[in-house]
């Protein structure tokens, strides 16, 4: 070899791995969870769209106790910090718009876990396909007949060496140290539309720094005919051919039984839980011919659940109902142009904020027995229960109404395709 080349190779391996360094101390998407300094890569702006890259490699490898799967919902207001504090490690794998095939495929490489809580969204049960597009199989160390994946090392050394060199890391790793002080990053809630050391991304209103708006919160808000944007596009999605949403609902739940096969074949201790969200999604969810289809999913979770735990002659797993009306779901709507007027028990219509993912972590930890019938938040369901718990939240969405009338015509107006009033 002669000198020349020698060099060229060796400036060449340098500027590698100068590129390489940077990549992984930045660490622009959380990948490689390296040590966070302020002013340089605290918060990760650009992580958001690269969870479905991310989180199957965390699942494969952290070390964890508890493991939190679901949607975003579950992403944004399940702190793992609370199990930190009774000394627990958790990793939170919630992805936007993730859906129960990712349960069980997350679930399945793990099998060892203190605990598992698998959040159910009512929506993604609808959706065609059993996962997003961009869930990639190859990224699971085990695959789904419970083998070692053949395509993981293959998958996997393409995803590192583009966590490291490509142009595309490099540029999210120089905007990542760019933006550390822009208005889109709150100080008090610790960043935002990022996953973080404890598996979550996103932020509360109560943390609300008023001098650095948060942006999301105003815009949900500010734009109070558009307060409903997200609700209108499920709508729009699912319900121009509802034979098909109940199709695809049919298809889900014969996944969710095959998750619930598998916790019950490893022994696991797993909690099922149904988000809640603001009034207003279930004002749209009852006006929109979805409540019905709502009603009949939940029976069949029920179902199924106890029908999987009698095969196993096991006491079934606790399903904790969150949805609905209940008293945190339920406020007074949001003035215009107000964004703290907008509920602090919410970061918009769809997600919870971290007060009350503890408050549902209380509940879930603290056994399935119902302390109490009206106004309870966290019913534990079973075959027994579960008409009363329609007939408490039926109620409850009466009363709301009563006092809410114009902010109905707001709500229906999105189900009708009307600008708001």
């Amino acid at each position: 070899m002669n000198r020349s080349l020698r060099t060229f190779l060796v400036s060449l391996t340098v500027i590698l791995l100068v590129l390489a360094v940077f990549s992984a101390v930045v660490d622009p998407y959380a990948a490689f969870r390296t040590r966070r300094i302020e002013g340089v890569n605290k918060y990760k702006p650009m992580a958001l769209p690269f969870i479905r890259l991310v989180k199957p490699y965390h699942v494969n490898w952290l070390n964890y106790d508890v493991l939190v799967t679901g949607s975003s919902r579950a992403g944004r207001g399940i702190d793992c910090r609370y199990f930190q504090s009774r000394g627990e490690r958790c990793y939170n794998a919630g992805v936007t718009g993730g859906g129960v095939y990712e349960a069980y495929r997350f679930l399945q490489q793990r099998t060892q876990l203190d605990r598992a809580i698998v959040f159910l969204d009512f929506f993604v049960f609808l959706r065609e396909g059993k996962a997003t597009e961009s869930f990639e199989e190859e990224r699971l160390l085990i695959s789904s007949g419970g083998q070692l994946n053949t395509a993981y090392p293959q998958q996997a050394a393409n995803d590192i060496f583009g966590l490291l060199f490509s142009l595309q890391t490099l540029k999210a790793a120089r905007n990542t140290t760019r933006w550390q002080d822009k208005s889109f990053t709150n100080p008090q809630a610790d960043g935002m539309m990022y996953f973080d050391d404890w598996g979550r991304w996103g932020f509360d209103p109560g943390t609300l720094d008023h001098a650095r708006p948060n942006l999301r919160v105003n815009r949900q808000v500010k734009r109070y005919g558009h307060i409903l944007e997200t609700m209108e596009a499920y709508y729009q999605e699912h319900a121009e051919d509802m034979d098909k949403s109940r199709e695809n609902l049919q298809r889900h739940l014969e996944v969710y039984r095959q998750l619930l096969e598998f916790v019950y074949r490893q022994g696991m201790d797993a909690s099922l839980v149904l988000s809640p969200s603001h009034i207003s999604y279930w004002m749209l969810l009852h006006q929109s011919g979805f409540h019905d289809l709502f009603k009949y999913w939940i029976r069949n979770l029920v179902r199924i659940n106890e029908e999987v735990a009698a095969s196993y002659s096991r006491t079934a797993l606790p399903l904790f109902d969150f949805s609905g009306a209940n008293t945190v779901a339920v406020s007074g709507p949001p003035r215009r142009d107000d964004p703290q007027s907008f509920s602090k028990q919410f970061t918009d219509v769809m997600h919870f904020s971290r007060a009350v993912g503890d408050r549902m972590l209380d509940r879930i930890l603290g056994g399935c027995q119902n302390k109490t019938i009206d106004g309870a938040f966290g019913s534990c369901l079973s075959s027994g229960n579960i008409d009363l718990q329609f007939q408490r939240q039926d109620l409850l969405f009466r009363r709301h109404q009563e006092g809410t009338r114009a902010y109905l015509q707001d709500i229906l107006s999105v189900a009708r395709h009307e600008p708001p009033a």
